[in-house]
């Protein structure tokens, strides 16, 4: 526990999520990374982690409509794909078996 006896979180994610956080999460919910995450790595750092990075620390960044566009369409489609793999994994009881060492 915290001190503001606040419960810490299961799997935290830091201040910067990025894709070590993703497969830290793939991992314990017992979900394939490369499948999910693999191929969008270059985007979510390129696109998305160093732009929040740059604006984080104050610097001003133009965005054009398109890339906009373009960032929305991959984070939901990326929202889309996680759930669809966490729903699928939760019917298979998969995040039961990921550290059964029984079976």
């Amino acid at each position: 526990m915290t001190e503001d006896n606040e419960l810490e979180p299961a799997l935290p994610t830091g201040s910067n999520p990025n894709p070590e956080v993703l497969k830290e999460i793939t991992k314990v919910l017992g979900l394939n990374y490369d499948a999910l995450f693999q191929v969008r790595e270059k985007f979510i750092n390129s696109e998305l982690l160093k732009p929040r990075h740059s604006i984080a620390h104050g610097e001003q960044r133009p965005i054009t409509d398109k890339a906009l566009e373009d960032a929305k369409n991959f984070v939901l489609n990326t929202i889309d794909d996680f759930t669809s793999a966490i729903m699928e994994a939760a019917m298979n009881d998969i995040h039961l078996r990921v550290n059964d060492n029984s079976a």
